[in-house]
């Protein structure tokens, strides 16, 4: 449906709307008026319709009643003004030139602080001792531990040689053991002998006392260069040979020496300088 066909129907549905209207409003007034024709005329005579404009006033003053007072309404509630506030007092300007008056503020809280201790004074750290690096062994010499050597003293075909002091010796050794000290002088003359006694590939198992002792393998060297080649070297020592209980001896009358620690090889003879 277009805008068109809107338009006439919505004229038609008026037209027929002022029609009706005007019957009604006709069929009323004829009733009231006398002066009006009556309905039965055709509607389209122009002195009806005259009348009926002309007279709409005389009928709408016939409708009401005579002798009753027109209807009086309450007028109309007044509303009242609301009442002016009052004026704001005006803050008075400072001169020009002047600070505004600060206000005044308490003074601040003051906390007491307890002075801070002073710290105790720290020790200086003794700097760790670093581990001595192991002295490697001649060629064809190796290492054994403390079940190794019980197993060759054992066997009765292997000899245990010491490498530490005779004082140390006298006082203290692997029981069948033999007395080769590298702090002696006498070491040469040991060797040389040695050598004639025994054949040069003789098992022989060397020691002394254990830790950072050298002694054995500084007898190893000796040893080496004289023409011995079936050696080994007993890194505990002595100390823990007779800790576990094993075969000692001792020569008669030796008087205990100081711990290896102290004498007996170089680091232990500073350490006894130094106090």
């Amino acid at each position: 449906m277009n805008n068109r066909s809107i338009l006439a129907e919505a004229a038609v549905i008026l037209a027929i709307s002022l029609a009706l209207g005007t019957v009604v409003h006709l069929a009323r007034g004829s009733s009231a008026v006398g002066s009006v024709p009556a309905l039965g005329k055709s509607l389209g005579d122009p002195k009806l319709k005259i009348a009926f404009v002309g007279n709409y006033g005389t009928r709408c003053s016939t409708l009401a009643p005579t002798g009753a007072a027109p209807p009086t309404l309450p007028p109309p509630p007044v509303k009242q003004a609301p009442a002016p506030s009052p004026p704001k007092p005006e803050k008075p300007e400072p001169p020009k030139g002047s600070q505004p008056p600060v206000a005044s503020q308490p003074p601040p809280k003051v906390v007491p602080v307890e002075p801070e201790k002073p710290a105790p004074p720290q020790k200086p750290e003794t700097p760790a001792k670093e581990a001595k690096p192991a002295r490697p062994l001649p060629a064809g010499v190796r290492e054994i531990g403390l079940e190794e050597a019980v197993e060759e003293h054992k066997g009765g075909v292997t000899f245990f040689l010491d490498a530490r002091r005779t004082r140390n010796f006298d006082a203290g050794r692997i029981k069948g053991a033999r007395s080769f000290s590298v702090w002696e002088a006498d070491l040469d003359q040991k060797i040389d002998a040695f050598i004639k006694e025994v054949p040069a590939d003789l098992s022989i198992v060397i020691y002394c006392g254990g830790g950072d002792c050298e002694d054995s393998h500084d007898l190893a060297e000796r040893l080496q260069l004289a023409g011995f080649k079936d050696m080994r070297v007993f890194t505990l020592g002595y100390p823990a040979w007779k800790k576990a209980g094993h075969p000692i001896e001792a020569t008669e009358g030796a008087v205990e020496p100081p711990p290896e620690g102290e004498e007996g090889h170089p680091e232990g003879e500073k350490a006894a300088q130094k106090r």
